[in-house]
């Protein structure tokens, strides 16, 4: 799922084929959120640009988030 959190645009069409009736539409919404902002990244916005997840580079990863080797 994490691999959908950031092209998420919402559509609800996963919570609504889910044999589990999870409440993924909100899961994706917390995860992907963060990872938007994170990117300045708008799912469906352009759609030549690929999902930052798909492109980013650990260490670009590592600047954004302040994380350490």
């Amino acid at each position: 799922m994490s691999h959908m959190a950031s092209s998420c645009i919402y559509c609800g069409m996963c919570e609504s084929t889910c044999p589990n009736h999870l409440p993924i539409s909100r899961l994706f919404a917390l995860m992907g959120g963060e990872l938007q902002a994170m990117f300045a990244y708008v799912p469906g916005l352009e759609p030549a640009a690929e999902p930052p997840v798909t492109v980013f580079k650990e260490k670009e990863l590592q600047a954004e988030t302040g994380a350490r080797d």
